[in-house]
């Protein structure tokens, strides 16, 4: 995990901690990390999460976006920034690269400027 991650998984830990001594229970060192209890001992029920995820894209006006979507997000963007569709599946949890390629990954405005500046060097002479 690269550092921003860990930057904010600790501070989702802290926040976590102050909830649960807010509550006047201690965060189980094994707990969730997401949990609708105070001392993580119970995960999330993953449609809970998947509805407040919509519910806020709605809010934000981009109610077309879900859950789901973010997972598309990420593989567009790790595949975009370099990232090998071997090392990208295992991120996502595939065990074969052609499904990250051919469900997952979109193409962007980008990646198709570079491909055609690649082809365009490549056919230019000289």
């Amino acid at each position: 995990m690269g550092e921003a991650g860990v930057e904010l998984l600790g501070q989702w830990r802290h926040s976590c901690e102050d909830r649960a001594a807010a509550a006047g229970v201690e965060l189980a060192a094994d707990g969730f990390v997401v949990s609708p209890f105070p001392d993580g001992s119970r995960p999330v029920n993953p449609d809970s999460f998947s509805s407040a995820v919509h519910r806020m894209c709605g809010e934000l006006g981009m109610a077309h976006v879900h859950l789901h979507s973010l997972r598309h997000f990420a593989a567009t963007e790790l595949l975009a920034g370099g990232i090998d569709a071997r090392n990208a599946a295992e991120i996502l949890g595939h065990a074969n690269p052609s499904l990250t390629l051919s469900v997952y990954a979109h193409a962007t405005a980008d990646r198709q400027r570079q491909a055609a500046d690649v082809l365009g060097r490549v056919l230019t002479p000289g």
